[in-house]
């Protein structure tokens, strides 16, 4: 089978295109198989590239862990640099997934920019009861659910142990929160951020592939909102994550409403190959 490996700022994905592979079934232990680093090509998660009526393309998106129906901006942006390789569009996108449509294009720069609906289930304090300790953080959901801890709140709880964004150990922290009685049955993905110079540095670790990634675009917009909700920054904000990529989230606030959401950042072809799957 013939694959394409995209990353959205350290984000990595594989795609598969329904035109060039028609019998293919993602189902989710080939989806497994595939993203596993080491025995397969490997990527936090996996683009399945549909032809669409309506739309230039469809596109479904599961996990690493083979699990489907959530929003992946990063892999999305992907998606739309694929549909321009692929000479499905030329600057402009319209998409479907997840059950809803969105649209994007392709800066003069070559970054992708991709506009995201409206937030949901925003809640500025709540109380995260984690190793008979309660930290403070915030819960969003921007296409996947997000929960957002400021390191002044986690050093409120942990004596200023974390000085710095590095020293915060996401992959312990992260899997505990992440698997809370409070955010079941869907999970969360957990966001640590430091702000400086309204500059936000943000780690992720992201459920479904169940460990800390380079770059999480939905988290990305998650940080945004919830620092501009509590009176941090003011859009166009820029973000960083553990890739060092550069990345842009804008949006207006309209009667006490997040809207026209978008995410610009970097997407790229890596490397084409085939898969064999017997």
């Amino acid at each position: 089978m013939k694959f394409f490996k995209f990353s959205g700022s350290g984000n990595d994905f594989i795609l598969i295109d329904q035109n060039i592979v028609p019998d293919f079934i993602p189902e989710k232990e080939i989806v497994i198989e595939m993203c596993a680093r080491g025995t397969g090509i490997g990527a936090d998660g996996f683009l399945y590239f549909l032809k669409s009526k309506e739309n230039d393309f469809d596109m479904r998106y599961f996990n690493s862990d083979g699990s489907e129906g959530f929003l992946c901006a990063n892999g999305a942006r992907c998606a739309v640099k694929y549909a321009q390789f692929s000479k499905r569009i030329e600057q402009n996108a319209k998409f479907f997934c997840c059950g809803k449509k969105y649209t994007a294009k392709i800066n003069e720069d070559n970054s992708v920019t991709i506009n995201l609906n409206e937030p949901s289930e925003i809640e500025l304090e709540i109380e995260i009861k984690f190793e008979n300790s309660s930290l403070r953080g915030s819960f969003i959901n921007t296409g996947t659910r997000h929960t957002v801890i400021n390191i002044t709140e986690l050093n409120e709880v942990y004596n200023n142990r974390f000085n710095e964004l590095e020293n915060i150990p996401v992959d312990v922290l992260g899997k505990g929160i992440r698997n809370l009685p409070q955010f079941l049955p869907e999970g969360t993905n957990v966001n640590f951020i430091d702000i400086q110079n309204e500059v936000i540095r943000i780690r992720t670790f992201e459920k479904g592939v169940e460990n800390e990634t380079l770059s999480c675009g939905t988290g990305i917009t998650a940080a945004a909102i919830i620092s501009f909700l509590k009176g941090n920054v003011k859009p166009p904000v820029t973000i960083i994550p553990k890739s060092n990529d550069k990345l842009i989230v804008n949006f207006d606030y309209i009667n006490s409403i997040i809207k026209n959401i978008s995410l610009t950042g970097p997407a790229k072809l890596i490397f084409t190959g085939e898969y064999n799957n017997k």
